[in-house]
C-alpha cells in the first residue's frame, strides 16, 4: 500500500508531501490541473522511462519517493525473501532521482539498486490502469492463462494440468534425444575418420603436463648443448696448454737455487691445482653429455606432441581429454540406428498421452470457459452492460505448448443479435472501460496487488454507466487500495478519501498542490462536476444525498 508521496521538482511540483490511506482514494482537479503529473511521477516509482525535460526548469535534479506497507503476509515473504539484504519489516522507502544530466539513481530503503530491481518490487505492489494503454485482455496470446487462472482449481483440477504438463515434459525430452541422435547420425558419416583420431590419441600413450614437462627439459638441453660447444674448445685449449705446463714445471722443479724456491713452489702448487680444476670441469662436461645422449628423443617426441596440437587443443590434458570423448563418442555410434528406432517408438506412445492429457484439460476449460463467461457476464450486467456477452473458443494449436493442445481465444458480442468478434475489434471508448474493469474484478484475487491506481478509466462514458464504474471500484477497494483519478460525480461519490489537484499562476510561476479535502470541501469539489465552478445548493444537496 502506497502510504505517503514526496515529490520535488518534477514538472509543475515543486514541493510535495500526500499521505494516502487503504480503501478508496479520490483524486480530484481540473483538466489541466497537473494530475497527469502526478500519474508520471507513480509510473516513474514503477520504473517508467525518464523524461528528463520534466524536472523543473533551472533544477539540477528531481526527487520522487514513496512510503509503502505490504500488508499481505504471502506477498511479504517472498519480497522479504528475494529483498532480504533491503526489507526487514513490513515496510520500505522507494525513490527516484532524476539527474539533469541524464541519469536516474534508484534507491530501496536507502540502498541503490537497479531499475530491474525497482521493476521487479513494484510489479508486485502496484498496478497502473489508463484509459491511454492498450489494453491487456487484447493480448489473445494471455487468453488461455487468463482462463486458467481466473479462479483456483481444485486439487483434482490441478491434478489434469499436472498431469498434461508431465507428459508434455516427457515427449519434450524425447524430441531432445532424438535431436541429438540425429546429429550423432551425421557424425557416423564420419566414423572412420573420428576412429583414425582415435587411434592417432591412443598410441600416442599420453601423460597428463608430458608436452609442458618436455618443453622445459629441451629448453634447458638447448642451454647445455650451447655449454658443450664452449667446454670442447676449452678442454682442446687446456690440453695444450697443460703439456706446456707439465714441461715447465719439470724445468723448475730441476732448479735449486733458494733465490727461486718461494716461487717454484708457488708455480708448483699452482700447476696441480690448476690440473685439479680442469679434472672436474672434465667431469661435469662427461655428465652433460650423459644428459644430451637423450636430447634428440625427447625433441622428436615433443615435436610429435606439438604436431597434435593443430588438431586437438593447446596442452596434454586437452589431448587426453578429447581421446575419452572420442572413445565415448565411437561407443555412442555403435548402436545409433538401434536407439534412434527405439526413441521413435517411444515418439509414437508419447505423443498419443499429450493428445490423450490435451483433450482431458481441453474438456476441463470449457468446463472452466462456462463458469468464466457467467461470471463475466454478470459482471458486465453490474456495469450497466446488460447486452453484452463473453465467448470463449478453444481452438487447437498448430503445434502444442506446455499450455496444451488447444488455445483459448475470448469473443465478445456487445448487443444482442450481433456476431462475437475478437475483443480489440469490439469495443468502444466507454466499453473498454467496462470490459477491462470487470476482467480486472474477475482477476484480481489471482493477481491481488497491495495498490491498483486508475487513472481517467471513465471517460467516454454516459452518467448511470459511470454510476456502475463507481461501484465496482468501490467494491474493489474493500480488499486492497485503490487511488482514482475522475472527472465524473457518479463516480467519485463512492470514495472514501479526497484529494484535489490545483494549479496556481503567478507573473512569474506556476505550480501545482494536491491537498486533502475535508467534508464542505468534498461536497463542493464534486457539486463542481455537476454545474462548474458556479455551482448551486442544489447541486451540493445532490452531491450530499449520493455521499449518504
Amino acid at each position: 500500500m502506497l502510504n505517503h508521496l514526496h515529490i520535488e521538482n518534477f514538472a509543475l511540483i515543486e514541493d510535495i508531501d500526500i499521505d494516502f490511506y487503504s480503501n478508496f482514494n479520490v483524486i480530484l482537479g481540473e483538466t489541466g490541473s497537473g494530475k497527469s503529473i502526478l500519474m508520471d511521477a507513480l509510473s516513474l516509482l514503477k520504473g517508467s522511462k525518464v523524461e528528463y525535460e520534466k524536472i523543473r526548469f533551472g533544477k539540477e535534479k528531481a526527487f520522487i519517493e514513496g512510503v509503502f506497507s505490504i500488508d499481505n503476509p504471502f506477498l511479504l515473504k517472498t519480497l522479504k525473501d528475494k529483498y532480504i539484504d533491503y526489507i526487514e519489516g513490513n515496510e520500505f522507502i522507494l525513490s527516484r532521482t532524476l539527474l539533469s544530466q541524464g541519469k536516474s539513481i534508484q534507491r530501496l530503503n536507502g540502498h541503490i539498486v537497479s531499475l530491474n530491481v525497482l521493476k521487479d518490487l513494484m510489479k508486485e505492489m502496484m498496478d497502473i490502469y489508463s484509459q491511454s494503454d492498450t489494453p491487456f485482455y487484447f493480448d489473445e496470446k494471455i487468453h488461455t492463462y487468463l482462463l486458467d487462472h481466473f479462479k483456483n482449481l481444485s486439487s483434482d483440477e490441478e491434478k489434469i494440468y499436472l498431469d498434461y504438463q508431465k507428459a508434455y515434459k516427457d515427449y519434450q525430452d524425447n524430441e531432445e534425444k532424438l535431436d541429438e541422435i540425429k546429429k550423432m547420425i551425421k557424425l557416423k558419416e564420419d566414423e572412420d575418420y573420428l576412429a583414425y583420431q582415435y587411434e592417432e590419441l591412443n598410441k600416442a600413450d599420453l601423460k597428463e603436463n608430458e608436452m609442458e614437462e618436455l618443453e622445459k627439459k629441451v629448453s634447458s638441453l638447448q642451454n647445455i648443448l650451447t655449454l658443450v660447444d664452449k667446454m670442447k674448445r676449452f678442454k682442446e685449449a687446456c690440453e695444450t696448454s697443460l703439456s706446456s705446463l707439465y714441461d715447465a714445471k719439470k724445468i723448475v722443479e730441476s732448479i735449486d737455487e733458494d733465490l727461486y724456491k718461494e716461487n717454484k713452489e708457488a708455480f708448483i702448487d699452482a700447476y696441480y691445482s690448476l690440473d685439479e680444476s680442469i679434472d672436474h670441469m672434465n667431469e661435469l662436461f662427461s655428465a652433460s653429455l650423459g644428459e644430451i645422449s637423450e636430447f634428440d628423443a625427447l625433441k622428436s617426441r615433443l615435436t610429435f606432441l606439438h604436431s597434435l596440437k593443430r588438431k586437438y587443443g593447446e596442452s596434454t590434458s586437452d589431448f587426453i581429454r578429447k581421446k575419452e570423448e572420442l572413445k565415448l563418442l565411437l561407443e555412442d555410434l555403435s548402436d545409433i540406428n538401434i536407439r534412434e528406432e527405439k526413441l521413435l517408438k517411444e515418439k509414437e506412445l508419447l505423443l498419443k498421452n499429450v493428445l490423450d492429457k490435451g483433450e482431458i484439460l481441453n474438456d476441463l476449460r470449457k468446463k472452466r470457459s462456462e463458469s468464466l463467461i457467467q461470471i463475466f457476464d454478470e459482471e458486465l450486467k453490474k456495469l450497466y452492460f446488460h447486452n453484452a456477452s463473453l465467448k470463449v473458443e478453444l481452438n487447437p494449436c498448430e503445434n502444442f505448448t506446455m499450455e496444451g493442445t488447444y488455445k483459448a481465444r475470448f469473443l465478445l458480442r456487445t448487443n444482442i443479435g450481433m456476431n462475437y468478434l475478437p475483443l480489440k475489434d469490439t469495443a468502444s471508448l466507454g466499453e473498454s472501460s467496462r470490459i477491462g474493469l470487470a476482467f480486472k474484478k474477475i482477476f484480481i484475487e489471482e493477481n491481488q496487488k497491495e495498490t491498483l491506481i486508475f487513472d481517467e478509466i471513465d471517460i467516454g462514458l454516459s452518467g448511470l454507466a459511470s454510476k456502475y464504474i463507481g461501484l465496482e471500484i468501490s467494491e474493489i477497494a474493500k480488499n486492497m487500495q485503490v487511488l482514482l483519478i475522475t472527472h465524473l460525480p457518479q463516480v467519485a461519490i463512492y470514495g472514501n478519501h479526497f484529494y484535489l489537484v490545483e494549479k496556481e499562476a503567478t507573473f512569474d510561476n506556476t505550480l501545482t498542490h494536491i491537498r486533502p479535502l475535508k467534508d464542505n470541501e468534498i461536497y463542493n469539489e464534486i457539486a463542481k462536476m455537476i454545474s462548474g465552478k458556479n455551482h448551486d445548493e442544489e447541486s451540493i444537496q445532490l452531491v450530499k444525498s449520493w455521499l449518504k
